[in-house]
Order: C-alpha cells, then sequence, then structure tokens
C-alpha cells in the first residue's frame, strides 16, 4: 500500500515544493496517485536550448495528461555561438518544429505566466495576431530577444498591436541584437493606431534605440497605463536624451530607468538640460529614477529638477559622474519636493580581495618573481567630484535627514586604505624574507 499517498493533498503538496529540479526522489518513479505532484513540481520551469528539444516538447505536449499542464514559466533559448559572440543566423534547424507544431504546443500553455524567447524566429510568431489570439491566456512577463530580421524597423509599434491579445500581460522586455546600419526606421512617426486594452505597466526597449527614435517614442506613448520604463541604448552616437524629451505625459509612471552604454566612444548628443526641464511635465507623478551611462550630472540643472521634484529613490548607475557638492547642499537644504527616502550610488566599483593574513603568506607573483598583494582587489576610481571622504561626509549627512545612502560606492569606502595595510604587511614579509636570507 501506498502509505504517502494517503496524505492530505495539500501536505503532499508542500513536501514537493521543498523539492529542489535536481533531487533525486523527484526524478525517481512514483505511483500514479502522486504522479500528478512530481509533474506540477518537475515542470514547473522548462528551459529548451535547441531546436530538437523544442520539437521533442511539442511533441510531449500533445499527448493526454501533458505534464506541460503544470507549466509556469518556460525559458527557450535558442542560439549558436559565434566567437564571443551570439549569431542569430545560419541555424541548423533540421529539428526545427513548424509554426503549427510550436502553435500547438503553445496552445497547451494555459497555465505559463512568465515566458521568455530568445532566438531568430520565435519572437515573431509570439507577436503574430494570429498567434496571439489564442495562446497563454495567463501571460503576465513576456521577454523577447532576436534580431528581428524580418522586421524593417524592430521598434515600429505596429509590431506590436498583438500584445493586447494576451488579456494579463503587463510586463514587456524587448532585446534587440541587431546592427543599425540594417534598420531602416520610420522617418516619422505612424498614424495613430487603434487604441488597445493592454495593460502593459512595465516595459523595457534595449537596443539600437537613438537609431529608431520616432518609432520607439510612439510605441511607448502607445500604451497609457505605463507604470514603469527602462530605456538602454546600443547606438553611437546616442540620441537617448531626445528620445526622452519626445515621450508624452505619463501621469501613473512612477519609476524610469535610462541608460547609455559606457562602452561608446561619441559623446550622447542632445542636451540634458531639455531632459530635466520636461520631466515633471512628462512624469508629474515619478518616484524611482535610475540613470546610467555617460550623463554630464555636473550641470546645475540636475539638481534643480531634483529639487522640485517628488522622487523618493534615487540610482546613479554605472558611467555617471553625481556630484556630492550639490547633492550635499540639495540634502541640507531640504532635499526634494517630497522627501527622499533612499540614494543609491553605483557610479563606483571596488573589491576587497584575498588577505595575507587569511592564507598566511603574500601571493607568489611568477611574472616578477616575487611575493606581491594578491591580484583580486579590485581598487575604486574616485574623482574629483566624487572623493571618498566627501561620500562619508554625505553619509552621515543623509542620516540626519533619515535619507538611507546604498551601493556599491558605499561598499568601496576603505578598500584603498585596506589595500594599503595589504602593502605594509608585504613589506614586512620582504624584510623577513631579506633578513633569513641574509
Amino acid at each position: 500500500m501506498d502509505y504517502f499517498a494517503l496524505l492530505p493533498p495539500e501536505i503532499i503538496q508542500r513536501i514537493f515544493n521543498n523539492l529542489t529540479p535536481d533531487d533525486e526522489g523527484l526524478r525517481s518513479p512514483l505511483s500514479k496517485s502522486l504522479l500528478p505532484f512530481q509533474h506540477r513540481r518537475l515542470f514547473r520551469n522548462v528551459l529548451l536550448r535547441s531546436y530538437k528539444s523544442l520539437s521533442q516538447a511539442c511533441e510531449t505536449a500533445q499527448r493526454p495528461q501533458s505534464a506541460f499542464l503544470h507549466t509556469e514559466s518556460i525559458d527557450v533559448r535558442i542560439l549558436k555561438w559565434r566567437g564571443s559572440s551570439a549569431s542569430y543566423d545560419k541555424f541548423d534547424d533540421t529539428f526545427a518544429p513548424t509554426d503549427g507544431e510550436i502553435w500547438r504546443f503553445f496552445r497547451t500553455l494555459v497555465h505559463v505566466k512568465e515566458l521568455t524567447i530568445i532566438s531568430p524566429r520565435l519572437p515573431s510568431l509570439i507577436l503574430a495576431p494570429d498567434f496571439a489570439h489564442s495562446i497563454f491566456p495567463n501571460l503576465t512577463d513576456l521577454y523577447l530577444s532576436s534580431s528581428f530580421s524580418e522586421f524593417d524597423d524592430p521598434f515600429d509599434p505596429s509590431h506590436y498591436t498583438s500584445l493586447s491579445r494576451y488579456p494579463n500581460l503587463h510586463t514587456l522586455h524587448l532585446l534587440v541584437d541587431r546592427d543599425s546600419s540594417n534598420i531602416s526606421p520610420l522617418s516619422r512617426p505612424r498614424p495613430p493606431l487603434p487604441s488597445t486594452s493592454s495593460k502593459l505597466v512595465d516595459i523595457t526597449l534595449d537596443g539600437p534605440l537613438s537609431a529608431c527614435q520616432a518609432s520607439v517614442t510612439q510605441l511607448i506613448d502607445s500604451f497609457d497605463s505605463l507604470e514603469s520604463i527602462e530605456l538602454s541604448d546600443a547606438f553611437d552616437p546616442s540620441r537617448l536624451y531626445d528620445l526622452i524629451s519626445g515621450l508624452g505625459v505619463h501621469p501613473q509612471l512612477w519609476a524610469i530607468r535610462f541608460d547609455r552604454c559606457v562602452a561608446h566612444e561619441h559623446p550622447p548628443r542632445g542636451n540634458i538640460v531639455d531632459v530635466w526641464l520636461g520631466f515633471s511635465r512628462q512624469f508629474p507623478n515619478l518616484r524611482y529614477l535610475r540613470i546610467g551611462g555617460e550623463c554630464d550630472l555636473s550641470l546645475p540643472s540636475f539638481y534643480d529638477f531634483l529639487r522640485t521634484s517628488c522622487l523618493r529613490d534615487l540610482d546613479f548607475a554605472k558611467g555617471t559622474n553625481p556630484s556630492l557638492k550639490e547633492l550635499t547642499k540639495l540634502v541640507e537644504n531640504g532635499g526634494t519636493k517630497h522627501k527622499l527616502r533612499t540614494i543609491r550610488f553605483g557610479n563606483t566599483q571596488g573589491e576587497r580581495g584575498t588577505r595575507i593574513e587569511d592564507i598566511g603568506r603574500p601571493y607568489d607573483d611568477d611574472e616578477i618573481d616575487a611575493w606581491n598583494v594578491y591580484p583580486d582587489w579590485v581598487l575604486p576610481r574616485w574623482n574629483e567630484g566624487f572623493r571618498e571622504a566627501d561620500l562619508v561626509e554625505f553619509i552621515e549627512i543623509a542620516k540626519r535627514k533619515e535619507i538611507e545612502v546604498t551601493g556599491t560606492a558605499v561598499e568601496a569606502i576603505g578598500i584603498d586604505t585596506e589595500f594599503e595595510l595589504e602593502h605594509q604587511k608585504l613589506d614586512e614579509y620582504n624584510y623577513r624574507r631579506e633578513v633569513i636570507t641574509s
């Protein structure tokens, strides 16, 4: 007799919930009464890495009592690696299922809430109106990554009207991995698209945004329920400032994140001052702002904007150059219109490495045939407007104003001093070595 199966279903379910996917007991043959619990746990999250595994899944899903009926999250990653970068063309698609097989497979995934597709072909199928009409009724989060080579302009809003057919979709992450030289952008916005009933509240656009400025702007403005926007521009030279300034009014928006890739050699085009001048009008209820990339934050206009804004949380990401002097004046003079709660500094990074005392001896450096400090230390790069001593003082001032200061820059405080101590210990070891040798 299967005594385990006699337990109440809620107890059995809790037991299976605590098993990890690689647990041997989860993969062992079980009784017929326990099989649904096993499938529910084992197939809750599915990862498919090839056309062959996708084709097998398409076949399996059509069987009676398919285990995919329990899938809540599915991740399809079909990539061909060439050197150090991913390529989306010239695939070996010998085992690739047909569009019809994929459609029938997706129709069985009625409980899927999170869908990730990184592929040259499948993202376009998800966006096809005929596909979207009858699949993923419970989908909430959609991540699509592709070259979208079949689209002249991959951000053309007309390609995304089918998103309204997913009734519960609220998060979209769109990554366009494509060289801007192969894009034919819209020269001007399309005529207004029919209003949609989309419930999208969070959208992330990543790729050569500045190459498609008109379409990106219209795509964002076509969703009137947005609460959070993230824009990451991979175009050089970036015109991200102009793009943001061209957005319409989004009264429901409470969070915006933008980033210009710091690897670009050219300064961004446009005037960042214009961005701050329009923020209060475009996003009147903005509470969270994250800035990344090479943005000039030394200008007084940025701190004038902060002073009149409703921000609660401020985040400086990698590549930015905030002025601690201006921020100190801002905090001391009352802060923003509505009190700031947190400031995060991710603009400076450092890492404590292996200490000599932890190992008992210095690092034996073969290159110079001598002892050295362990090479895994990463020293922070402070600058004139953002010095370590000034950050320590700012943290104390912010603390008195009940503002929490966090981030990699805060974690980097003291690393330089600790690194100097490592050099002192190294000198002691070298001195002992010389004494013993002599």
